[in-house]
């Protein structure tokens, strides 16, 4: 174990992680380290051959790999197979309701080899990043001459393919493959990179304004509107990272949903996977559409 805190800025906020071993010292989390920053959260990681076993907590919610106990204002969120229900629990996140930014992380490393990978999905980072007004997008981000893009969609409707048409036609960077951190500041809404990107393997530490966000479908021609209120919040809220079964995570997704869809264009994009539908997207941030509420839509077929 190494003595120094290890301090990772995720959007601007800071967690401090104390007492990880060398394994979690490494890339891609050492790309977002902030060493003479103070933590705004404090995750205290502990080894363990047995993991806390509270006897008077109650079940609160489960999902995949995921139980959540509470007693209180105690809470204790076990880490378990997502494949077997009756597995045992490898790793344990326990906190106090009235101070939530400060944690115990317990694992047991004969169960779980601590790693970036695997300590960033023990400390139910989405929860925390909400908590301090920051959402984990489903997105490809790309970075176009100092202002952010995030192509959202679920997995197979061409992110990755969308961020690289623009990374070879009009030199965008990919700053992540996968996913994007969302936060408001006072000028506007911003986007971020964090150390987690699915298996596109592009991970970079870049902020920036956000120009637009584009929710894709596949196409056989390009077409291209902008989303209205509430359709623009819900396509939002469907690839924002949230553990459905904590009302305040909800609350805190939905407010954020609502201010970046209010503040920056929500483009829905049925596209080719050609330079055509950079050049439509192009025109539509450009202002260039027929109608600026999405009633009417720009379309552009191939050539």
């Amino acid at each position: 174990m190494r003595n120094e805190p290890l301090l990772i800025s995720f959007g601007g906020v800071v967690i401090g992680f104390y007492g990880c071993p060398p394994s979690v010292w490494e890339e891609p989390l050492l790309l977002f380290a902030q060493p003479d920053a103070a933590a705004d959260v404090r995750i205290h990681v502990k080894e363990t051959a047995v993991l806390p076993k509270p006897t008077d907590a109650l079940v609160l919610y489960t999902a995949a790999g995921f139980r959540m106990l509470g007693s209180g204002t105690k809470r204790w969120a076990f880490r378990t197979d997502p494949y077997r229900a009756d597995a045992p629990a490898f790793a344990a996140l326990c906190y106090d309701t009235g101070l939530p930014d400060e944690l115990m992380l317990f694992f047991d490393p004969r169960a779980m080899e601590l790693n970036v990978q695997s300590l960033l999905s023990s400390i139910m980072l989405e929860t925390l990043l909400l908590r301090h007004g920051r959402c984990i997008l489903h997105a490809s981000y790309i970075l176009q001459q100092q202002c952010g893009i995030l192509f959202s969609a679920p997995s197979g409707a061409g992110k990755s393919t969308q961020a690289e048409l623009w990374r070879r036609h009009r030199g965008a960077q990919i700053i992540n493959g996968d996913k994007a951190i969302l936060y408001m500041e006072k000028d506007g809404v911003k986007v971020s990179g964090l150390p987690l990107c699915g298996s596109s393997g592009i991970c970079r530490n870049a902020a920036a304004p956000l120009q637009a966000i584009v929710v894709l479908s596949q196409g056989r021609e390009n077409r291209i509107s902008r989303m209205g209120g509430k359709a623009a919040v819900k396509a939002l809220l469907s690839q924002m990272y949230v553990r459905r079964g904590e009302g305040e995570s909800v609350a805190q997704a939905m407010t954020l949903a609502s201010e970046a869809a209010a503040r920056v264009p929500v483009f829905q994009l049925s596209c080719l996977p050609d330079l055509s539908a950079v050049e439509c997207l192009e025109k539509a941030i450009k202002g260039e559409m027929h109608d600026a509420e999405g009633t009417d839509a720009i379309k552009i077929s191939a050539q």
